[in-house]
């Protein structure tokens, strides 16, 4: 097997989803054992070899020392600033960070050194698995997340336009959920909702970002396609940062929340509670419609106590913590 053919065959098994651990750990331990074989390796094989143990959720001792292998193949031949393209460099960091493998840190600065390089070529998905990985391992990129900012508010702002177009014609249905879901220049619900948990959670500032995020044109045309893990972390994200946006907003977070409560897990509920809470405490009353609250807090009450308590049984303590404390928090 020459590097194309290596790099194939696990990306092959890691999107069939068909379990081969016997066949990673081989290739691993090859690899990791050839340095003469892991310098024959292009961009695209390295990224797509590391993207597919991650994919295939395959972590062993053998993985991680792969892992540092290439790591090391990668910052030693200087790839990320004069092969990988924005989809390597993307795929690359996603990967690291999926698998939790300790790279050192001149690999991730690295990382962002090309991608803020290259930051004009990102398509949404890989602007938000980029800043999502950085933000899943915890490091610090300031000028990452300031340069990323501009790129992912104009392609929001260029997405929504199309949706707002579309929409004139029709409205949008599950087929166009389905559309969205597969397509790489469209920003997806889920790439809305991990861009900014990302920006939240390294506590880097995008105000420009964050009020795109939460103009008319989204509350009307991207909101409404949200699933319950996006609504929550939106919600999330906006309370945390002490974002200041419309009473539109959390009415149309609500309003969805409360149609979709049914897919609604005990994590969801209880950051949505929180971030509502939180959001409450901190703006006077005219920023905020405490009627919508209120129905979706007597919405989510009557959901978790449904069955017998089912749903309130999958709380852990956190979970309940936060439950009980935002409606303490609102008189409710």
């Amino acid at each position: 097997f020459n590097s194309q053919e290596i790099a194939n065959t696990v990306w092959a098994y890691s999107k069939a989803r068909h379990p081969a651990p016997e066949l990673f750990d081989v290739v691993a331990n090859k690899l990791t054992s050839s340095k003469k074989l892991l310098d024959t390796f292009q961009s695209q094989e390295l990224a797509n070899t590391v993207l597919a143990y991650a994919r295939a959720d395959h972590y062993s001792s053998s993985t991680n020392e792969l892992f540092g292998a290439i790591s090391n193949t990668i910052l030693r031949r200087n790839l990320l600033a004069t092969q990988f393209n924005s989809q390597e460099i993307s795929n690359t960091a996603w990967a690291y960070a999926t698998v939790n493998h300790h790279a050192p840190d001149l690999l991730f600065d690295a990382i962002s050194k090309a991608a803020i390089l290259k930051r004009n070529m990102f398509n949404s998905q890989e602007i938000s698995n980029t800043l999502w990985s950085f933000a899943k391992i915890g490091y610090s990129s300031p000028e990452l997340f300031d340069m990323m900012s501009p790129a992912a508010t104009r392609v929001l702002t260029k997405n929504v336009q199309k949706m707002e177009k579309n929409q004139l014609q029709r409205q949008i249905t599950v087929t166009d959920r389905k559309r969205m879901d597969t397509s790489t220049s469209c920003f997806k619900p889920r790439h809305v909702s991990n861009t900014l948990w990302a920006y939240t959670t390294l506590r880097q500032p995008a105000p420009e970002l964050f009020n795109a995020m939460s103009s008319q044109d989204t509350i009307d045309i991207l909101i409404p396609t949200f699933n319950s893990q996006e609504l929550a972390n939106m919600a999330w994200a906006y309370a945390r940062v002490g974002h200041t946006t419309t009473t539109l907003f959390w009415d149309a977070i609500a309003q969805t929340a409360i149609k979709k409560l049914d897919t609604f897990n005990s994590q969801s509920i209880s950051n949505t509670l929180w971030a509502f809470a939180s959001s409450n405490s901190k703006r006077d009353y005219h920023h905020f419609s405490s009627t919508m609250r209120m129905e979706l807090f007597d919405a989510i009450a009557q959901r978790t106590i449904q069955n017998d308590n089912k749903l309130l049984h999958t709380f852990n303590s956190q979970a309940l913590t936060n439950t009980v404390r935002a409606y303490a928090l609102t008189d409710h």
